[in-house]
């Protein structure tokens, strides 16, 4: 069995319908489940292909404090998101969270195979053996067996499927904050 002591764990972090609802009665669901309400910002600036955009992206603050948290925790937190560095651009100032790392997320990845979410092997590659909370909406059965696979040898590994009817819930912070004191329990980072 494989030991991730003393090894930071990694947050990866996906943000359409995970931090950005992609439209306002997902944002008013998850209001009416606990959380604040969500903010409209506007975005101006580059996406990952270098065009500049104007947008407009939903956040929530409770997001932001919390990713504040876990960071101050000394977890890694690395955008999993086909957004790349447009999301440090976006959401990181909103968040007032540092520039994070970026896994490069290829979009049309045929490495992957059915029943895997199609960010999978650049997550993989990222996070080598360390112990990892992937929270994303779109994952696929496979991802679900691996997660359990991987923490049976050794490495401690959650996979959070958000809902995107509800974007980032009160319960999955919830979930990711329990796993994290399990994980610090066992093995201080």
């Amino acid at each position: 069995m494989a030991s991730t002591t003393g090894t930071r764990p990694i947050l990866a972090l996906d943000v359409d319908d995970v931090l950005n609802p992609r439209n306002t009665h997902v944002a008013s669901r998850a209001e009416a489940a606990g959380l604040p309400p969500y903010k409209h910002h506007l975005y101006t600036g580059p996406t990952p292909t270098g065009d500049v955009v104007n947008g407009e992206v939903l956040l929530n603050p409770a997001h932001g404090a919390w990713l504040r948290d876990v960071a101050d925790a000394g977890v890694e937190i690395v955008w999993a998101t086909s957004w790349g560095a447009t999301a440090n651009a976006c959401i990181c100032p909103v968040f007032g969270l540092p520039e994070l790392p970026v896994i490069p997320i290829s979009l049309y990845d045929s490495t992957i195979t059915w029943g895997r979410v199609g960010k999978f092997g650049a997550v993989c590659k990222y996070i080598g053996d360390r112990p990892l909370v992937w929270v994303d909406n779109a994952f696929g059965g496979k991802d679900l067996i691996w997660a359990e696979d991987r923490t049976a040898g050794g490495i401690a590994t959650l996979i959070v499927h958000v809902d995107p009817a509800y974007a980032l819930t009160l319960d999955d912070i919830a979930s990711v904050d329990t796993w994290l004191d399990a994980l610090r329990a066992r093995a201080a980072w």
